[in-house]
């Protein structure tokens, strides 16, 4: 007599790794290198509405989700934090209780799927399990997974990944492009005074898109942001206004070493001229940076360095 089969659900709160007792919305803030105080003003929303959602004790609506998303550069689904029905749970934990291997995927996606097909394949799942048959019950949950796995995100930007690639400081002025050497010249020569003139020639030269102004403080807060930098998202600029340099859309290593050097204009004055190669959001980028300050304002021109 064979004995029988336990088709209790398995327990899914935790995976070895510690990750599973994270909602779909914590991972996402985790791989953006993002706070949720940060994320809140992106997607203009209440922080303490966002905490709710991360702590999964409360799903996002449907406009806030599309807020969220656009915030993370990320798709919906990407934070969609569906539950399988007991059916599907029951089948899984049942091939488990007899040696199957198939876990949940890291992201269930309910929703998008015909629950009617999902709850035969699992029905038909659980009848091969009690005729002893374990094998064809595995092929049946694979395939019933495979459709609860929703479609890779069509826009995965991560606008705070990468890495920096070289920084090579104490340059000369003789590596900046033409705009960027009368520049500092002007810079020099205009009294503290931040003008249109003094800016002109990085306009001229096709530098203004990339470059910034910071206010020569402490935190070393915004004043403007890049308008050029493609992989920051027109949200992310409207929240990096006013914010300290340390909050800079970048990869960590990066914004360090801007931080760096910017502080080091701050307070010995003067100018830097430094070349950057880094990856971002996927795509490789080399530039030239001329760092000075001007009265309140430390002004970093940067131009790119075009690529064979």
């Amino acid at each position: 007599m064979k004995a029988a089969l336990s088709i209790d659900p398995p327990k899914m709160d935790a995976r070895p790794d510690g990750h599973d007792a994270l909602t779909a919305l914590a991972k996402m803030l985790r791989l953006r290198d993002l706070k949720p105080s940060q994320v809140a003003k992106l997607a203009q929303c209440s922080p303490s509405t966002l905490s709710r959602a991360i702590r999964g004790e409360k799903p996002l609506g449907n406009r806030l989700r599309g807020a969220v998303a656009r915030a993370l550069g990320c798709d919906e689904r990407d934070l969609i934090d569906s539950s399988p029905s007991n059916a599907v749970r029951e089948a899984i934990g049942a091939l488990s209780a007899i040696g199957g291997t198939l876990p949940f995927p890291l992201r269930l996606d309910l929703s998008g799927s015909d629950s009617g097909e999902m709850e035969q394949l699992a029905m038909a799942a659980l009848g091969l399990i009690r005729a002893d048959e374990p094998i064809l019950a595995a092929r049946v949950v694979e395939r019933l997974l495979s459709k609860l796995v929703p479609a890779p995100s069509p826009s995965p930007i991560l606008a705070y990944s990468g890495r920096l690639l070289e920084w090579h400081d104490h340059l000369t002025i003789d590596h900046l492009s033409p705009g960027q050497a009368l520049f500092l010249e002007r810079a020099r020569s205009c009294g503290g005074d931040l003008t249109d003139g003094v800016l002109q020639p990085l306009i001229d030269d096709g530098c203004w898109p990339r470059t910034s102004v910071y206010a020569a403080t402490a935190d070393l807060h915004i004043r403007h942001h890049a308008i050029g930098v493609s992989h920051v998202t027109s949200l992310q600029h409207h929240w990096l206004t006013g914010r300290p340099a340390s909050d800079l859309c970048a990869p960590g290593a990066l914004v360090r070493n801007v931080v760096a050097d910017l502080s080091l204009v701050r307070d010995n004055g003067g100018y830097t001229v430094r070349r950057v190669t880094a990856e971002i959001a996927g795509q490789t980028y080399s530039w030239m940076a001329a760092t000075t300050i001007i009265g309140t304002s430390i002004v970093a021109a940067c131009k790119l360095i075009e690529t064979p």
